[in-house]
């Protein structure tokens, strides 16, 4: 999978479009599932820079940063977030 069929993954289990995930919209779904896919690409792709995965979305860097630690942040602080970020992995990895 690549970085850019993550994305779509994400939007598609988000049941939204790879256009709207990737868009300007600030509708909190959206937001949501656009802060997932960050944090997604960051630890599936290690190598990836921040500078890199925000081009994806048409962002400064400052966004993903800010979205990778959000998430981050969830996970560490709500353990049925955490176990939601974990099953989209495990569902991730299966399909």
């Amino acid at each position: 999978m690549t970085p850019k069929d993550l994305i779509r993954w994400i939007a598609e289990e988000h049941s939204m479009t790879y256009e709207e995930i990737t868009s300007n919209s600030r509708e909190a779904d959206i937001v949501e599932a656009r802060s997932i896919a960050v944090y997604l690409l960051r630890e599936e792709y290690p190598t990836l820079k921040h500078r890199q995965i925000c081009r994806f979305f048409k962002r400064t860097h400052g966004f993903s940063i800010y979205s990778y630690d959000k998430i981050k942040g969830y996970i560490q602080s709500y353990p049925t977030y955490k176990k939601r970020i974990d099953n989209l992995i495990t569902k991730m990895i299966t399909a």
